[in-house]
């Protein structure tokens, strides 16, 4: 069987080790998946992004519907999928459009105060 993904997200996965070729258990598909994965890894790359400041409400709310939009046996629509992931990502570009440049967020998610040359 040819690997087109590697999904581990739910209790369904083959032997618990995770689905891999075209689709999951739960009939995931591969580009699904890829999103979800995708879209997990902005919704981190936002929650990071927005320490440096104030969270808004609106903020709060997009992370809790990219997090809804990622369990299993919700959401396989890849386009609504993308376009929590476009959202994720405008919402992350209005943080960084006001932090300052002498600010950056290392590793652990906090702010530390840069130099610049």
């Amino acid at each position: 069987m040819e690997k087109q993904m590697f999904c581990f997200q739910c209790e369904q996965t083959m032997g618990g080790t995770g689905c891999t070729g075209r689709a999951g258990v739960c009939g995931k598909s591969a580009p699904a998946a890829k999103l979800q994965d995708e879209l997990t890894g902005a919704l981190i790359g936002l929650a990071r992004t927005a320490t440096a400041n104030a969270p808004t409400s609106k903020t709060n709310r997009i992370i809790l519907e990219g997090l809804f939009t990622t369990i299993t046996n919700v959401n396989f629509d890849v386009a609504t999928i993308q376009l929590m992931i476009d959202k994720v990502n405008a919402e992350k570009m209005l943080f960084l459009q006001i932090v300052p440049p002498t600010m950056m967020l290392n590793k652990f998610g906090t702010t530390m105060k840069t130099s610049v040359l």
